[in-house]
């Protein structure tokens, strides 16, 4: 069963797009603070790329890689992916008047690891704070170009 998310961010599409794709950015909002942390985040940003992220429970006995690629890439307006294998993923973004819209689906709410429910909200939560703070850092504009450049010239 899908899942469909839709908020609008008040933040740059750039903002959203940086906060969405860059492994240190996203080391900070892939986490459940109660259980798990994200401690290590490698994406390669291209059709067919992986990406991979090492989570490490909070007690230290619990650690999970969860791995996946992504299927169909349009730079600066969507993302589409897999997760182990199992679950579909999409993200959309478009620019507003108002802010950045963001359309993200999810095939499902279960990890293929574990017996727990996927906290798809706190994730996304984690992850629009993660945006809209940003905003108060811009990241370097030459940064941005570089990342732009790299992925159209892919």
């Amino acid at each position: 069963m899908p899942y469909e998310y839709r908020f609008m961010l008040n933040a740059s599409l750039e903002t959203v797009w940086y906060s969405w794709t860059q492994p240190a950015v996203m080391r900070r909002w892939v986490s459940c603070p109660d259980f798990w942390q994200c401690i290590s985040a490698q994406n390669e940003l291209i059709e067919g790329g992986a990406f991979q992220f090492e989570l490490h429970g909070r007690n230290e006995k619990w650690s999970r890689s969860i791995e996946g690629h992504y299927s169909r890439i349009k730079a600066f307006r969507e993302i589409h992916f897999c997760i182990q294998k199992q679950l579909l993923g999409s993200i959309f973004i478009n620019r507003k008047t108002t802010g950045t819209e963001v359309i993200f689906s999810l095939s499902g709410h279960q990890l293929p690891f574990t017996d727990q429910p996927l906290d798809v909200e706190g994730l996304l939560a984690r992850f629009i704070v993660e945006c809209e703070v940003s905003c108060l850092i811009v990241p370097d504009a030459t940064l941005l170009g570089r990342v732009r450049n790299r992925i159209h010239q892919q």
